[in-house]
C-alpha cells in the first residue's frame, strides 16, 4: 500500500533505484510494525495448548529455513549485512553506524 501511494516516486528507467526503493519501503514497513508490537502489551493466554511442531511441521520450517539462508547469502552485501546484524540482536542504531 505504501509502495503504491508513492508509485509516482519510481523512476521506472533504473531498476536499481526501485529495487533499493522497495527495500527501504519493505524495511521501513517492518520496522514500523516492530515498533507497534512492542507498544501493544501482550495478553495473557491460560492453558494454551503445546505449540511443539509435528514432524512434518518441523520438517517444512527446516526446508524454509534452509531456502531463506540460501536466499539472504545470494543478496548483495548492502542488503544481506543488516539482516544479519538484526539477527544478530543489534539494534537499528547500531546497525546504521
Amino acid at each position: 500500500m505504501y509502495v503504491a501511494k508513492n508509485f509516482s516516486k519510481i523512476h521506472r528507467e533504473n531498476c536499481h533505484e526501485l529495487a533499493a526503493y522497495l527495500v527501504s519501503c519493505s524495511r521501513s514497513r517492518a520496522y514500523d510494525m516492530l515498533r507497534k508490537q512492542r507498544e501493544e502489551p501482550l495478553e495473557e493466554i491460560p492453558d494454551a495448548p503445546d505449540d511443539a511442531p509435528v514432524p512434518d511441521d518441523a520438517a517444512v520450517s527446516t526446508d524454509n529455513i534452509e531456502r531463506l539462508t540460501e536466499l539472504i547469502g545470494q543478496m548483495k552485501p548492502m542488503y544481506r549485512d543488516p539482516l544479519r546484524l538484526l539477527a544478530m540482536g543489534y539494534t537499528n542504531r547500531e546497525i546504521a553506524k
